[in-house]
């Protein structure tokens, strides 16, 4: 042993230190590419959009449901949970833009609201 050497280090090991790092299973690649996720709030986004369109669609045939029905058939056409529609029929609710109808008290039918066409202008 010299005595300039104070930690011997054996060959193999040197030699697997002094080599680049190599991985046959990685391969090099020019461009950093990053996933593509889709945030909560995207989300949110299309689905107000697809219930906005299938209840434009609703009214416009002029279909005449109550309110749990309703909520079936939203659930049904948009394949959304019915967690979903139900807060964002109760929020249209809240907002005016769905009420339910006066004129009848055993048919209690979900009409155009007083502010329908501002939401809807917003589509």
């Amino acid at each position: 042993m010299n005595n300039d050497v104070i930690l011997y280090v054996p060959e193999k090991i040197r030699e697997a230190c002094m080599k680049p790092d190599t991985n046959p299973y990685v391969k090099p690649s020019s461009q950093i590419t990053m996933p593509v996720i889709k945030t909560v709030k995207s989300e949110r986004k299309e689905n107000k959009k697809l219930l906005d369109l299938v209840l434009l669609t609703v009214f416009n045939q002029k279909m005449q449901l109550k309110k749990r029905p309703l909520i079936k058939y939203l659930r049904d056409s948009t394949g959304l949970s019915s967690s979903i529609v139900c807060g964002f029929v109760n929020k249209l609710f809240k907002v005016r833009a769905l009420e339910i109808d006066k004129r009848f008290k055993t048919k209690p039918i979900v009409i155009e609201g007083k502010n329908w066409r501002l939401r809807m202008n917003l589509i």
